[in-house]
């Protein structure tokens, strides 16, 4: 498998799962998470349970940050 994802909210429960699933599968996956400390325990989670060589990266996204920006140019106006 050659499938690069990008999975948000994957620090835990269903989007870790989906993570883990594609890198057993053999692709590689950018995880997201809200906080430094929860990207780096999920990454090193799944390198510890799906091998040191996993194609694995995270970074700290907070999609919430990108709704507020939306809403604020939207109601910009009225």
């Amino acid at each position: 498998m050659s499938q690069r994802t990008l999975i948000t909210g994957s620090t835990r429960g269903i989007g870790l799962a989906v993570a883990r699933a594609i890198l057993v599968a053999g692709g590689s996956a950018m995880i997201t998470g809200r906080t430094r400390e929860s990207v780096d325990a999920a990454v090193g989670s799944l390198q510890a349970t799906t091998g040191a060589g996993a194609r694995v990266a995270g970074c700290v996204l907070d999609v919430r940050d990108a709704i507020s920006q939306v809403v604020d140019v939207t109601t910009f106006g009225d």
